[in-house]
């Protein structure tokens, strides 16, 4: 027999929606450089510096983890996510250059 206090634990999981939605990943057009500051350098106009994130590269099945060090790219460019040249290397995108990514914020300052 449940207790009273079982009961409310479990209609808290099954019946209420939760507190925190999960994090959808988002599409950004991505471009290397040569980042001036650490081989995990991400540079980005929106997020804060710090942010780190998780970057998949759908064609090839790879991830790698950066942090946004720096901010960039430039509007007019089109794209929204500049990676350095070890973070492109992870991911297999060095040799072409540019690439649709899959971007989730891992932690946000």
């Amino acid at each position: 027999m449940l207790s009273v206090r079982s009961f409310v634990a479990l209609a808290t999981v099954f019946f209420l929606p939760p507190l925190v939605a999960p994090a959808r990943a988002e599409q950004m057009l991505t471009t290397w450089y040569d980042c001036p500051f650490s081989p995990d350098c991400v540079a980005n106009r929106h997020y804060p510096k710090g942010t780190v994130l998780r970057l998949f590269n759908p064609k090839t099945g790879k991830s790698a983890r950066g942090v946004v060090r720096d901010y960039g790219p430039e509007a007019w460019t089109g794209r929204t996510l500049d990676v350095s040249r070890e973070i492109a290397g992870l991911l297999g995108m060095k040799s072409a250059g540019i690439a649709s990514l899959e971007v989730d914020v891992v932690y946000r300052p």
